[in-house]
């Protein structure tokens, strides 16, 4: 290989990782994203993630369970649920579009929903 050829492998480099760090930046993160709540199929709180909202904690009560559920700033979690596993406990935050915590005992799915112009965004 000669000096040329290595400006052109640097350069490619480059290019690529600056594609990489734009899209991971720019397209997995939708401005005006809404968190939905399902208990059993059907929407019990609709609300918009932005970064004004501070923190807000919600009761999400129905005939299978009780959940305790934060939002805080950009991002959502379970705080607290009465079910057996505690599996949607240590899912841990969620913050990014097409996003999911799932309390399975409880019947119930918190998503966040947003208007994007992708169709998929693979990680």
């Amino acid at each position: 290989m000669k000096k040329g050829d290595y400006v052109v492998v640097i350069l490619i480099f480059l290019i690529s990782v600056t594609i990489f760090y734009i899209s991971k930046t720019n397209l997995s993160t939708s401005s005006d994203s809404n968190l939905i709540v399902n208990v059993n199929g059907e929407i019990v709180e609709r609300q918009k993630l932005n970064s004004e909202v501070s923190e807000k904690e919600f009761v999400v009560e129905s005939e299978f369970g009780k959940n305790i559920i934060v939002v805080e700033d950009d991002s959502v979690y379970i705080k607290d649920s009465d079910c057996k596993d505690k599996t949607c406990i240590k899912m841990g935050k969620i913050s990014k579009v097409g996003q999911s915590l799932v309390c399975l005992p409880n019947r119930l799915i918190v998503t966040i929903e947003g208007n994007s112009d992708v169709d998929v965004v693979l990680q």
